[in-house]
């Protein structure tokens, strides 16, 4: 089972600091000592064990170069989270985990916001997979709309699964995993209203 924190992508941010080499750190201006046995890099914020970390091995991975230089990150900061560490907030790192949180939380008061946070959430995270195929996001779309995706003695029983799906397609045809508002969930629950 692949864990979400497997695809994690951190940010570099900064220049590699070799063994016991003396660096300033982007985010917060604090000089970073490596006391350590190996080479790291400064980072975007990211969890670690339920603690924000600012830096990693530099054999990780996870790590992603960032557009932005150095002078760049200490003038602004990324304060950002990896979208896969906003998950883990949830204490979620699988979708098997993602629907079940979701089963639970459909049946708690003022939670729709917070479904639709994960839901899109775990859309950014694997869009591109998602685009080519979407069973998992029908699957949370059943639970989430359950009074309209569930089938009626009237109609067959793919008709508005089937019907999601091609919309699901088209979704993912005209918008951008990196849109600033992206946000299925209230995208389907406009499609399934009509």
């Amino acid at each position: 089972m692949k864990r979400f924190n497997d695809i994690r992508k951190i940010k570099i941010i900064s220049d590699i600091v070799k063994e016991t080499k003396t660096t300033l750190l982007p985010n917060d201006l604090d000089i970073l000592d490596n006391n350590f046995n190996y080479s790291i890099y400064p980072t975007q914020f990211f969890l670690n064990d339920n603690k924000i970390e600012t830096f990693i091995n530099a054999n990780n991975k996870q790590l992603v170069k960032s557009t932005r230089s150095k002078s760049e990150h200490m003038e602004i900061p990324d304060l950002s989270l990896p979208l896969t560490d906003i998950l883990n907030i949830y204490d979620v790192d699988t979708i098997e985990e993602l629907v079940d949180l979701i089963k639970k939380l459909m049946y708690k008061d003022n939670t729709e916001f917070t479904i639709y946070r994960l839901v899109n959430t775990y859309t950014r995270i694997f869009y591109d997979d998602l685009k080519k195929t979407n069973n998992s996001l029908i699957k949370i779309f059943k639970i989430i709309f359950e009074s309209v995706l569930s089938p009626k003695k009237s109609e067959t029983q793919g008709g508005k699964a089937d019907e999601l799906s091609k919309f699901l397609k088209k979704w993912f045809e005209k918008n951008n995993k990196d849109d600033f508002d992206l946000n299925i969930c209230k995208d389907v629950k406009y499609f399934l209203s009509n």
